[in-house]
């Protein structure tokens, strides 16, 4: 994780034995390529998937897309319009994210999820059943 696309890496890789000659030393060169449909490639759009498990109780999971470094902000509203939680507030790397967000504070109900990164913006509703 965290090596950039296209570059090529050096290592060796030790394996130790109770035979003559332990340990026996593999030097090995790698070269780090994603291809498109590669799970670990960036994302070309943003987005916002639906938390889940969704109805939860108390712990749920939101992932969003990057296409790039943003920062990003996804808040909790409820029925009546009125922010009432932060569950992601910060700079994230381009990629997939996935965060788990803890509604202890919150009593059960619908809420609305509003991510905010970069110009892009998108909601999805939430059920809280304690």
């Amino acid at each position: 994780a965290g090596l950039p696309n296209g570059s090529d890496h050096q290592s060796e890789l030790v394996i130790t034995h109770r035979a003559a000659g332990s340990p026996t030393v593999i030097p090995v060169t790698f070269s780090i390529t994603l291809a498109a449909d590669d799970p670990g490639s960036v994302p070309t759009d943003y987005a916002l998937y639906q938390n889940y498990p969704n109805p939860f109780n108390a712990a749920t999971s939101l992932r969003f897309d990057l296409p790039q470094q943003s920062r990003v902000k996804i808040v909790l509203f409820n029925v009546m319009g009125q922010a009432v939680a932060t569950g992601v507030d910060g700079v994230y790397t381009a990629g997939l994210h996935q965060v788990q967000y803890e509604a202890t504070d919150l009593p059960s109900g619908m809420y609305l999820m509003k991510l905010e990164a970069g110009s892009y913006t998108a909601m999805r509703k939430m059920l809280l059943l304690k």
